[in-house]
């Protein structure tokens, strides 16, 4: 298809629309465009892409967990004009963390039929798992990879983000600082808890007095509610091994943070430091602003979906080994970490 665009001198999205039916292409253009593939000898993926006895939908599956998290309406709105651009439309599921209602969702996208899916897995099942069949269409994992090593996946480099954001921490002379995670069956929270924990064994802190808290399973059913009753827990800590900072491993956690460090009369960042994942910059108007790492969620987004669109230009059968793609985010400096009272600065470069 990239081969008519050049000859033609127009967008791969045109050449689509002009082969496949889609959106309107003015008759000169559309009759040159399939003059031109005919001479290649190409076909549409309408003639050649029939999963299952379907013909093609023009329409991908997006299953995520919810709608409430910014990190997936960012990343999916602008997935969805890049493949807009291909004439592709995206029909939307959520499957709330529940991997039940996540099996019964995949299965209804298939039997849709859809073209393709992308897919926020709640655990580390992947969706050929969950369903017990492989599965004859592209997946695409986005910002979460299960245990499937047969599918495409775009994440975040969590493990790095963590362990950044730790030595930020340790750079201003925190010694005790607890980690407090979302579910730990996410591939996602499992990978920053490994940054923690590198971090602070590269530092040489006590891991006693720098505990992980994780969200327990079926008891919060928001992470905000998990991040204040976790800080609760903290504070009731005995004062010679309380953490003086907190790494949240997302906005939702770090806003039950907040919450309850207000509710308690604590001072960020005077009595307590707080760090964050998240990409909303809602953040940096928060009293103080939040230091959090960035993940690149544009850029992820739109690399998700140019792997879809590479795989449903490949005919069914091409034997092609799935990639993963993994990006490195951003530390953003605001003003939620101090110096802990009476430690010493250390410096880690």
């Amino acid at each position: 298809m990239r081969e008519i665009a050049d000859e033609i001198g127009c967008s791969i999205a045109t050449v689509s629309r002009a082969l496949n039916g889609g959106a309107r292409v003015d008759d000169s253009t559309s009759n040159a465009i399939k003059a031109v593939a005919k001479r290649l000898g190409y076909q549409s993926k309408r003639a050649i892409h029939k999963p299952e006895g379907h013909g093609v939908t023009r329409t991908i599956g997006l299953l995520i967990p919810t709608l409430e998290k910014f990190n997936y309406t960012l990343s999916m709105s602008l997935m969805q004009k890049v493949l807009a651009q291909a004439d592709y439309r995206l029909l939307l599921s959520c499957h709330g963390e529940d991997p039940e209602a996540e099996k019964i969702l995949l299965r209804s996208l298939i039997n849709h039929p859809v073209d393709a899916i992308v897919h926020v897995p709640s655990g580390p099942d992947g969706a050929a798992t969950l369903l017990g069949q492989e599965l004859r269409i592209p997946i695409v994992e986005f910002y979460r990879k299960s245990q499937d090593p047969n599918v495409e996946a775009v994440v975040a480099d969590d493990e790095l983000g963590s362990y950044e954001l730790v030595r930020h921490l340790v750079e201003y002379g925190h010694q005790r600082i607890a980690l407090v995670a979302d579910d730990k069956s996410h591939s996602s929270s499992i990978s920053r808890a490994e940054g923690f924990t590198r971090a602070i064994l590269e530092s040489q802190l006590s891991a006693s007095e720098c505990p992980m808290l994780f969200r327990p399973e079926l008891e919060f059913t928001r992470a905000r509610d998990w991040g204040q009753r976790a800080l609760e827990q903290i504070h009731g800590m005995d004062a010679d091994i309380r953490p003086t900072a907190v790494l949240c491993t997302s906005t939702h956690v770090a806003l039950g943070v907040v919450e309850g460090c207000r509710h308690l009369g604590i001072d960020i960042p005077v009595e307590m430091s707080i760090v964050a994942f998240s990409s909303a910059e809602w953040l940096d108007i928060c009293d103080p602003p939040l230091t959090r790492y960035q993940n690149p969620l544009k850029e992820m987004g739109l690399m998700a979906a140019q792997l879809l669109l590479n795989r449903l230009e490949l005919p069914p059968a091409t034997d092609l080994a799935p990639s993963s793609v993994r990006f490195a985010g951003k530390l953003m400096v605001r003003n939620s970490v101090a110096e802990p009272k009476g430690a010493p600065v250390r410096s880690l470069r």
